[in-house]
């Protein structure tokens, strides 16, 4: 669980081709939830218990960029409800695939001073196991 915050920055810690980061290496990020709720965050429909929802209560459009970090400003509105995860969007342009982020950190504040981690790039194995049903 993502504990809501006004303020979220993403920083490039590492990018694919081994250079020191001068940008963010993403086109954008957001917050995904399990579940759809509605303005006060309970649950309307279980749909997207199994599959990540958009997180839709708040728009996030306008990213400021400074060197390798990516902020965006989400305002705080009365029951906004905690995401459960994040998602990144890598850049789609011919050739950026070596300025990609492969390590990066994802911070939340409450003044755009003081930062918290909230999310950052780590090894997840998906299939702990993969069963062959039908031979192809």
């Amino acid at each position: 669980t993502i504990k809501p915050f006004p303020f979220y920055r993403f920083t490039n810690l590492e990018q694919r081709d081994g250079a020191a980061p001068s940008a963010p290496g993403i086109a954008e990020f957001g917050f995904l939830q399990l579940g759809e709720r509605d303005s006060e965050g309970k649950m309307t429909s279980s749909q997207g218990l199994l599959m990540p929802c958009m997180y839709h209560n708040d728009s996030i459009r306008e990213f400021v960029v400074d060197g390798p970090t990516m902020t965006t400003y989400i305002p705080m509105r009365s029951g906004r409800a905690a995401s459960d995860m994040f998602y990144i969007k890598t850049l789609e342009g011919a050739g950026t695939q070596g300025g990609d982020s492969v390590r990066f950190k994802l911070e939340g504040s409450s003044d755009s001073q003081t930062w918290s981690i909230v999310g950052s790039s780590s090894v997840m194995h998906v299939w702990g196991l993969v069963i062959q049903t039908h031979d192809y």
